[in-house]
Order: C-alpha cells, then structure tokens, then sequence
C-alpha cells in the first residue's frame, strides 16, 4: 500500500472515530450494522456525493463487503433518527476537536491554503463580489 493510500485511511478512520465518539445513531441490540459501519457509510456518501439508495448500492458492490453496507433504506431509517440540530451540535463539537487535534501537532504556526473548493457554480452576480473566481463564460454568466 502506498504511503498516501496509508495517510489516506488513517484519515478516514480517524474521521469515522471522531463521529461515532460525538454522534451516536440509534439501534437496536441486534442490529446489524454498527454505527461505525453508518459513520463509514456517511464519509462515503459525502465524499462521492452520492444519495443513500445508488451510493450505497455501488459502495457494496466496489467493496465486496455486503455486511458492512446497509441498504439505503436502512441507512436512511438509522439517520433519520437523529434531529437535525442534534447532528449540527455534535459536528461542530467534531469539528472543534479536529482543530485542537491540529492545534497540538503545530499545524497553525504558519499560514497555508488548506482547502480549495474546486466545484463550477454558475454565478450571474457582479463578476467583481467577495469570493468569486471566473470562469468560462455559460449562457449569461460574467
């Protein structure tokens, strides 16, 4: 495995460790997907963009891990359970343990670039506001 494949999943993990620590999902005793398995679910559908039903359907079957993926529904029905400002509490208390993690390993001694939001939205607004980047031109867009 390759060192950025490694980097990668410790990432990963270490992400599926933060949520399942500060938003628990409820189950039943028998149930068989952990939370850790609807956390790792959760990652993948971000990061893919993708919707419960076809996401879910393409990781299990990218995987080979039927037990580990739930079905959309199932998946939809564990989420569901949990009020929206429940799940917006927890993540930011996710989110400010991240920075203090980041915090202890030095990471804000200096100044960086540490994320850049690459999607194209068009934007028919004045080509000159805060935070708008141009790009190609597209029926009526500055």
């Amino acid at each position: 495995m390759s060192l950025e494949r490694k980097v990668s999943h410790k990432v990963f993990q270490f992400a599926v460790d933060l949520m399942a620590k500060h938003l628990k999902f409820p189950a039943a005793r028998n149930s068989l997907y952990s939370t850790r398995d609807i956390h790792g679910c959760l990652l993948q559908l971000s990061l893919r963009e993708g919707y419960a039903e076809g996401g879910l359907t393409n990781l299990s079957l990218r995987c080979n891990l039927p037990d580990k993926v739930p079905t959309g529904r199932t998946f939809r029905g564990r989420v569901e359970r949990v009020e929206v400002r429940e799940i917006r509490r927890t993540l930011a208390e996710a989110n400010d343990e991240v920075l203090r993690t980041l915090k202890g390993f030095g990471v804000f001694r200096r100044r960086a670039v540490v994320a850049i939001d690459y999607h194209r939205e068009p934007f028919y607004g004045d080509p000159d506001a805060e935070m708008v980047v141009g790009g190609p031109y597209d029926r009526g867009t500055p």
